[in-house]
């Protein structure tokens, strides 16, 4: 049961993380230069941090920034 729930768990994780980078989020800027953001160990984009689920209100803003812009992009068509 301990090991179904912790697997569970790790793939929920995984999966957020992987929507986080279809998004445009980058990992730490110690791993990953293209991100301008600061992280802490916490955030979901941490690489072997403390198992972080939580984004900051700059990469939310990055974001929005991305949607924005493709929806500016369709309109010009």
């Amino acid at each position: 049961m301990y090991e179904a729930a912790t697997a569970e768990s790790v793939e929920k994780r995984t999966g957020a993380h992987e929507v986080g980078h279809m998004a445009g989020l980058y990992h730490q800027k110690s791993k990953d230069s293209r991100n301008e953001i600061n992280i802490g160990v916490n955030n979901l984009m941490y690489v072997y941090g403390n198992n972080g689920n939580s984004i900051n209100i700059e990469q939310l803003m990055d974001m929005w920034k991305r949607v924005k812009e493709q929806q500016d992009e369709k309109e010009d068509k």
